[in-house]
């Protein structure tokens, strides 16, 4: 029970060290962007944003388009080692002779 304590008591003065940096960190950020939005003018960004959404949006229309030729080609190559199996199965020399 000491031991968890310790941890705990170690976790919370980590927390309290960070918290302070974390905080700082987050305000930078956040008046870096409006800095950023100040200097490109807000109809500039806006076009910036929409083409970064529409680069996003091509970019997972590709990426679904190649998992569906990828699942096309697995489907075809199952398909062809089924068909490869029903020929050189014993059980369909049989059904050819008669």
């Amino acid at each position: 029970m000491n031991t968890f304590m310790e941890y705990l008591f170690v976790i919370a003065l980590l927390g309290l060290i960070m918290l302070p940096s974390l905080v700082g960190h987050l305000r930078e950020r956040a008046i870096d962007r409006q800095l950023r939005e100040a200097e490109l003018g807000r109809a500039d960004l806006r076009r910036a944003r929409a083409r970064q959404a529409e680069r996003r949006a091509q970019q997972r229309q590709a990426e679904l388009l190649l998992a569906e030729a990828r699942e096309a080609e697995i489907r075809q190559v199952e398909t062809r080692q089924v068909e490869t199996r029903e020929v050189e199965s014993p059980e369909a020399a049989p059904c050819r002779a008669a």
